[in-house]
């Protein structure tokens, strides 16, 4: 519950920064 919610969490998160990034 935990473990997944972090990995969709995390890679929403990279997913965020790297087009804040990009912009």
């Amino acid at each position: 519950m935990s473990e997944s919610f972090m990995e969709i969490y995390g890679l929403k998160f990279c997913l965020m920064t790297q087009q804040h990034l990009n912009y």
